[in-house]
């Protein structure tokens, strides 16, 4: 049985709202155009120097685990048995249970490692950040456990398998789905907090737009796919997800629109800041970082561009399609989700990393 992907690889919003947090830092510690220079100082850097490398170290702790839940997924699409061969299921079983164990033990390293990061906290008496750095952590550690839940219900599947209960067994396929529909309703809900904490005068407000509409994109694929496949209402099913993809088709192209326009402004304002305050090195420093911030946001624009095509797509789905199976059309949106991991991977270690 084919089943959507579960989406749990989500580090990208923690280096996210540490991307938002830089935009704002930046503006507020460079000087507005026509004050007189200011010189930034060398502490507003060193603190965003050790609050990046603070999220690169949440970055590094659950991104193994995330990746492991999500190999896991592909790994059991290839160990399913065709057909009813008790056989062959408990042959399944058998190469299913370590992969299981394997992957619970990266996720229960990485609670661990989780558990051990302290709480960072801002120094600056002028400074404010937009969402407080125990939220990171704390959703982080949300994230940890709702993988440990996940696992759960992929070794109900290999247990059930290897009873050749097949009653059973679709019932713990469908926990499996279920489990990933909430996983992505709860990721979809993170990042409309962090949504939340930026004005929609700002780009972050709508990039972590995007990244909610993913998810709430996927929760309602998966959703609808349970509905069709698993209640036998391929018909409601389909009129219930055309009605959402044609929803959010229209959010993700006003948050893609407003995105540019928003960073297109932000972009100028930080060329003229960049020109006021060439001689000072700490500000330059911190402009550098925005640069890379800048390129980032640019490239998950575009991806809301892919978000919006995609839903366009499909909103005119109709029940027969979508109960049918290998509808790989369907599952690119865990494709798309993997890519804004890996971009998302790389802006957290580039800032991380960059301490020129």
């Amino acid at each position: 049985m084919r089943k959507p992907e579960a989406g749990a690889a989500s580090i990208h919003r923690l280096a996210r709202a540490a991307s938002g947090a830089l935009l704002l830092l930046a503006a507020a510690s460079v000087p507005a155009r026509g004050a007189p220079p200011e010189a930034v100082p060398p502490e507003v850097v060193s603190q965003f120097d050790a609050f990046t490398t603070w999220v690169q170290r949440i970055v590094s702790a659950l991104s193994p685990a995330n990746a492991a839940v999500a190999a896991l997924m592909d790994q059991m699409k290839s160990t399913m048995p065709v057909g009813n061969d008790p056989a062959q299921a408990r042959a399944a079983a058998a190469r299913l249970s370590p992969l299981i164990a394997e992957a619970r033990q990266k996720v229960l390293r990485a609670r661990d490692e989780l558990a051990a990061i302290p709480t960072f906290r801002f120094d600056l008496p002028s400074y404010h950040p937009p969402l407080e750095p125990q939220r990171l952590l704390d959703d982080s550690r949300a994230q940890a456990s709702d993988l440990l839940s996940q696992l759960d219900n992929y070794q109900l599947v290999a247990d059930a398998l290897a009873r050749g209960d097949s009653q059973a067994l679709k019932e713990a396929a469908v926990r499996l789905i279920r489990g990933g529909v909430l996983i992505m309703r709860g990721q979809a809900l993170i990042f409309r907090n962090r949504q939340a904490a930026f004005p929609p005068s700002r780009s972050p407000h709508q990039v972590s737009g995007i990244s909610a509409e993913l998810y709430e994109t996927m929760g309602a694929v998966s959703e609808a796919w349970v509905r069709a496949r698993v209640d036998g209402e391929p018909g409601p099913a389909a009129a219930a997800l055309r009605a959402r993809l044609s929803q959010i088709a229209v959010q993700v192209e006003a948050l893609t629109r407003a995105g540019r326009q928003n960073l297109a402004h932000e972009q100028a304002e930080l060329a003229a800041d960049a020109r006021e305050s060439a001689q000072d090195p700490q500000a330059q420093r911190l402009l550098r970082r925005v640069e890379l911030v800048a390129a980032y946001e640019e490239k998950m624009l575009a991806m809301g561009d892919e978000l919006a095509a995609w839903a366009r797509q499909h909103q005119a789905i109709d029940g027969a399609a979508l109960e049918r199976e290998g509808q790989s059309d369907l599952f690119q949106l865990a494709a798309i989700e993997r890519r804004m991991v890996a971009l998302t991977q790389a802006n957290a270690a580039a800032l991380a990393g960059r301490q020129d």
